[in-house]
């Protein structure tokens, strides 16, 4: 059987939204994979990390900004505000459950 995990992409693994975004995910008993990988757009990288993803479940984290990429669609728009909510947020679309909104 696969893991379910949500993949994230980020160009800085030290961020500091990083944790937030993995207990966001945990919370939900969702596991998250990160992936070291640079770009130039936050949303691009989303996009790219849910391609890799067994649920077509990806985070974006560039520059303290969380996107989440869901099924070929920009589920949360680029944010500094709320990476938890982003983790949290990936896992339970992950689990088929309905977003929390804030």
């Amino acid at each position: 059987m696969e893991k379910i995990a949500a993949v994230i992409y980020t160009d800085d693994p030290a961020s500091p939204a990083l944790p937030e975004i993995l207990a966001g995910l945990e919370e939900e008993g969702v596991p998250g994979e990160v992936v070291p990988e640079g770009g130039d757009c936050v949303i691009k990288m989303a996009k790219a990390a849910s391609l890799e993803s067994v649920f077509g479940c990806g985070i974006g984290l560039r520059a303290g900004y969380t996107a989440l990429y869901a099924e070929k669609t920009l589920v949360m728009p680029p944010s500094a505000a709320a990476p938890r909510l982003a983790g949290k947020n990936a896992a339970l679309y992950i689990k088929r459950e309905r977003f929390e909104l804030a």
